[in-house]
């Protein structure tokens, strides 16, 4: 693809495919495990190799009933979306595309 003043661009699928970093801060509190699943699955497919995913979102312990705040927030999300819930740290471990990016953090 090559913009009007001459400067070749990439297209947005190689773009996607090149990426040197991925943010997803705020995200699996709103969806079901399967779509989270999926969702790093293909962040992971998108980032170039050494690419680095930063995520961040409300978590609880193992037991889901702290900290405090998160565990209430987990309720609020049960109780007003379809699929919202406050994941612990081990749940997240557990999804497939997950526990292998959470344990490598970059893509090689």
């Amino acid at each position: 693809m090559t913009h009007e003043g001459g400067v070749e661009l990439k297209s947005p699928e190689d773009m996607i495919k090149a990426a040197d970093e991925a943010i997803l801060f705020g995200v699996p509190h709103q969806e079901s495990p399967g779509a989270i699943a999926e969702l790093l699955k293909r962040t992971y497919e998108a980032l170039a190799p050494g690419g680095i995913l930063y995520m961040m979102d409300m978590m609880t312990d193992a037991t889901g009933a702290a900290p405090e705040f998160s565990a209430l927030f987990a309720v609020n999300m049960a109780l007003t979306t379809h699929h919202g819930w406050v994941f612990s740290d081990e749940q997240l471990r557990t999804w497939p595309p997950a526990c292998w990016i959470l344990s490598r953090r970059r893509r090689t």
